[in-house]
């Protein structure tokens, strides 16, 4: 919409008259020659000129308050705003990259967007996987890249092959293998967790039902039933598998046998997993447990104030963090040392052991990460959310780590710039995400079935 000089001066003669200054109206009009413009046989709703001035100061009212929305992304407006800018400018950019006939998995950025400006989470900006009918829930990387496994709440477990991972042309068949560990469907069979051996020839497929199976030589083996919800599971260097049940069941078992089966001293499992090829510890209530293979023994470690929401091993296996629903992390060392670090005054809902030793990340519930590092004494303090972040992963090379919120958010933080490099925004909700071994790869599971891969490799 634009102005002209001379229907600016139509409303001012007009104004003039109707406010009863004759003489003026007609002094002005002669010397602006408006009688010779057609414009001026135009019928004139009163009041035009002053209400063409209230809508400017009105529209500029809202062009400063969504400026200033825009700056925050603290509103759902802004946004939304954020969101039509990143598609129009991808859109553009999609249709030049078609005529030039090329289709590489390419993040599209906006010239007038910040470093850490959104990108629209979508088959433009990474490679989409379809391969379940309902949401996916988790997901897991081959030790070797080469097979991606996804689980969802349809039952069904697809392993993806990978070819060329170690080439600037990776690629993914479109064949993938489609696995229902439970085949009865009478229950539910969601897929709660899953988890590769050391070589990369079986998976581990845990499901809400407490069924335990082992995908291997395009087989499904049954191994147990815990009876209740599998939440957690991994296998040790001598494949051996340990997992634990919603009620407190736990078992460790080969792919032809179970070795030991165990009843938590707590109740319910949190988390389980493996110290060395012999020991695993446990979360449980408000005490971490360790467990034997060769023993029918349990030990507690230590004791937390409130019921542990989650635990966590460092990479050298050496030291344990859990959290519980306050600002503190728990760190107990397997020497006996133990201490409490206070991080915030509120909530921490995940926590994630850096690639890099001695130092984690967590997730705060005020929408703030906090990249603590045992060395330092304090924090460094990440607020690029504006709704909680739930999940955190690093990537294995220790450069940076993603995270997703709330809000719908994913953004990947550079470690050694101390800054984020980019962010994503998903209208589709993600569940779990997950880095290839060698950090090339990010995978997010989307709550619509797909899976999303973002290559790292022509992002930076």
């Amino acid at each position: 919409m634009s102005v002209t000089s001379t229907e600016i001066n139509i409303l001012i003669q007009r104004y003039l008259q109707e406010f009863g200054y004759n003489h003026s109206a007609f002094s002005f009009g002669s010397e602006t020659k408006i009688s010779q413009n057609q414009l001026s046989k135009r019928p004139l709703p009163s009041g035009s000129l002053v209400n063409l001035i209230q809508r400017g100061v009105l529209f500029s009212q809202i062009e400063m308050a969504s400026e200033k929305v825009v700056a925050s992304d603290e509103d759902i407006f802004g946004r939304q705003l954020h969101v039509l800018r990143a598609k129009r400018q991808q859109c553009a950019d999609f249709v030049k990259e078609i005529s030039t006939n090329t289709r590489k998995i390419k993040v599209f950025k906006s010239p007038d967007q910040q470093d850490n400006g959104h990108i629209i989470l979508s088959d433009q900006s990474s490679l989409i996987l379809y391969g379940h009918i309902s949401p996916v829930i988790c997901i897991a990387w081959s030790p070797q890249e080469n097979f991606l496994a996804t689980g969802s709440c349809d039952g069904t477990v697809v392993i993806w092959e990978m070819k060329n991972h170690d080439s600037g042309e990776c690629e993914v068949f479109d064949n993938p293998s489609v696995y229902l560990p439970d085949q009865s469907l009478e229950k539910m069979c969601d897929i709660t967790c899953i988890s590769w051996n050391q070589t990369g020839n079986m998976l581990a497929v845990g499901n809400h039902n407490g069924l335990v199976s082992i995908i291997v030589d395009n087989q499904v083996i049954t191994i147990t039933s815990l009876q209740s919800p599998v939440v957690s599971m991994s296998f040790n260097n001598n494949d051996l598998l340990i997992c634990g049940s919603l009620k407190g069941n736990i078992v460790i078992a080969t792919k032809d046998s179970i070795i030991r089966s165990f009843k938590s001293f707590g109740g319910d499992v949190i988390d389980i997993a493996w110290i060395s090829d012999k020991s695993a510890v446990y979360a449980s209530g408000s005490m971490v447990y360790s467990i034997d293979a060769d023993s029918d023994e349990q030990k507690s470690l230590f004791q937390t104030q409130n019921s542990i929401t989650q635990m966590c091993l460092d990479i050298s296996q050496e030291t344990i963090a859990v959290i519980e629903n306050t600002g503190s992390v728990t760190l107990f060392s397997l020497n006996g040392n133990k201490r409490v670090e206070p991080i915030s005054h509120k909530p921490i809902l995940c926590i994630t052991w850096s690639s890099i030793p001695q130092s984690y990340a967590v997730g705060i519930s005020d929408g703030k990460i906090a990249l603590c590092i045992l060395s330092e004494l304090t924090p460094i303090i990440i607020d690029e959310h504006f709704k909680a972040p739930f999940l955190i992963v690093f990537d294995p090379l220790g450069r940076y780590f993603a995270s997703a919120g709330f809000d719908g958010v994913v953004i990947i933080y550079s470690i050694s710039q101390n800054s984020v490099i980019t962010s994503y925004i998903s209208n589709i909700p993600i569940l779990d995400m997950s880095w290839s071994p060698d950090g090339r790869i990010l995978c997010l599971a989307l709550e619509s079935g797909a899976v999303s891969l973002i290559d790292f490799e022509l992002l930076c």
